[in-house]
């Protein structure tokens, strides 16, 4: 063999080597990076958003979605934010699911509902910012999850009757009266963020799974307190974290529900790519180590009284609610025949209690009455009546 022949040899040997190298190096490349931003155990979390929607049951009082007062019957859809002002009052029931949901919400309240379907569950998310919500649950299927959110908590429900109240400095007080309620402690910063981009992330997906670990579950006559200074005091101890969800990209996404899955793919990889294995570990540590309130007893008068409220709770079935004409019958109907409770309700939100004018005419009418000048204003189910005192034959307590 000639130095030709080896020459030949030689190229054909160093340009096959060459295109396994090129074929190679992407390869390893994409196995080194795949794990950081989209592993299999992070992957099987991620889901879509669904439309879902709530009937209005009731309605009392200055509640608006925007600058529109809402009315009885009227349908509130997927993100819409609800607003309750002072001496108001809104009973709302999810149409969409198969089990019965059933919330209440009190004065000065701000809530929103959404839906998210994970795998075969649907999850019907409830976001509560300020206020109070009174929650019934029934016949709650093993396909649906219901979660509320608040600046400071998130709970996970198992059919059950419960209140969530949020205060001005953010702290949320949990109290079940009947079933169980698991919550934990929630970084708003971290916890606003779209469920698909955490599902992505490494980082923020191990985040949320050291979160858990501090989860109480709160039964039957207990109340937990989650405070706004632990919640803080989370974050404060993961310094990366707080880096990580102050960078304005991050911030940006917060609510954000129409990210698509490549750009919550992309997001996920620049925080997973700035975030080393050893900061991630250093970060579940810190996490792990905090400390939130431990469930307490609630007094037995208490929770009878309390208990009671959520008799007049009283759900619509689920076939009588596929349409909107269907909707508003049932609840008229259900209204007319709940005509008692309802005015108890209207008496709880004015604290004032059931009376009646008797009118010159005979017609007597009973509701909560306030006086307007010299005249008389009744509140009913139906509605405000002004009445003239000089209709006015008798007034009884």
């Amino acid at each position: 063999m000639n130095y030709f022949h080896l020459d030949i040899l030689y190229n054909f040997y160093w340009r096959k080597t060459l295109k396994l190298q090129l074929f190679i190096l992407p390869l390893y490349l994409t196995l080194l990076i795949f794990p950081l931003t989209c592993g299999p155990s992070n992957l099987k979390k991620t889901g879509k958003n669904i439309p879902t929607s709530a009937i209005v049951l009731f309605v009392f009082g200055d509640v608006k979605t925007g600058d529109a007062r809402i009315k009885t019957g009227d349908l509130l859809h997927s993100g819409t934010e609800v607003v309750v002002g002072r001496k108001s009052g809104c009973d709302l029931q999810v149409r969409d699911a198969d089990s019965s949901i059933m919330i209440r919400l009190h004065e000065n309240t701000s809530y929103q509902l959404t839906a998210r379907l994970v795998g075969k569950t649907t999850e019907f998310k409830s976001r509560l910012d300020h206020g109070m919500a009174q929650f019934r649950i029934d016949k709650m299927t093993t396909s649906e999850q219901v979660k509320i959110s608040t600046p400071t908590s998130i709970a996970s429900v198992r059919g059950t009757r419960f209140d969530m109240q949020v205060d001005s400095t953010g702290n949320t007080k949990t109290t079940v009266y009947e079933g169980a309620v698991a919550a934990r402690p929630s970084i708003q910063e971290l916890d606003d963020l779209p469920p698909d981009l955490i599902a992505r992330s490494l980082t923020f997906d191990n985040a949320v799974t050291s979160l858990d670990k501090h989860e109480k579950v709160i039964e039957a006559g207990m109340t937990l307190t989650i405070e706004k200074k632990d919640s803080d005091a989370l974050l404060e101890s993961s310094p990366k974290l707080k880096t990580v969800l102050e960078n304005p990209e991050i911030k940006e996404l917060r609510r954000k529900t129409d990210l698509t899955p490549e750009q919550a793919q992309k997001a996920a990889s620049s925080v997973d790519i700035s975030v080393s294995e050893e900061k991630r570990e250093e970060m579940k540590r810190s996490l792990e180590k905090g400390s939130v309130n431990k469930p307490k007893k609630i007094d037995e008068d208490e929770m009878k009284k309390n208990l009671k409220l959520y008799d007049n709770m009283i759900a619509i079935e689920k076939n009588k609610l596929e349409t909107q004409e269907t909707a508003s019958q049932a609840v008229k109907e259900r209204n007319a025949a709940s005509r008692t409770q309802i005015m108890e309700r209207i008496s709880e939100i004015m604290h004032k209690p059931v009376e009646s004018l008797k009118l010159k005419n005979g017609k007597i009418l009973n509701g909560v009455i306030l006086q307007q000048g010299a005249d008389f204003v009744v509140l009913t189910p139906e509605g405000r009546q002004l009445v003239r005192s000089s209709e006015v034959a008798e007034f009884k307590f």
